[in-house]
């Protein structure tokens, strides 16, 4: 089911005009390296992607854009300091602390990110 609403995520979102999209990501191979490379509008579409692949079936079928800038600036960070992780697994458990990260820089990237998750 996961997959499902993730497939239709991302699909809206590719099919909503982005000229820059990519074709195609494979999501078990896709490094910490290679998503922060990506531009904004391909990270945004990674992250509707990993939102919808990590929401239970029993959760509220809740885009929070506030929430989902904050998994991206802990995504990011992660991948900064790890590279060659796959983001599938950096992605596991990132979204519920900090790992260290100070409050105030990831509130500095919310700030930064949160325009382009709109």
């Amino acid at each position: 089911m996961h997959i499902l609403k993730s497939a239709v995520v991302a699909a809206t979102l590719l099919v909503a005009g982005n000229a820059h999209a990519l074709d195609s990501i494979d999501m078990k191979k896709l490094s910490g390296e290679i998503f922060n490379g990506y531009d904004d509008a391909n990270r945004g579409t990674i992250m509707m992607w990993l939102e919808g692949y990590y929401t239970e079936d029993d959760e509220p079928a809740v885009i929070d854009f506030n929430e989902m800038a904050g998994h991206m600036a802990k995504l990011l960070f992660y991948c900064q300091e790890n590279p060659q992780k796959s983001v599938l697994d950096a992605a596991e458990g990132r979204w519920t602390s900090t790992d260290g990260y100070a409050p105030a820089l990831i509130a500095c990237h919310l700030a930064l990110l949160a325009p382009v998750m709109i």
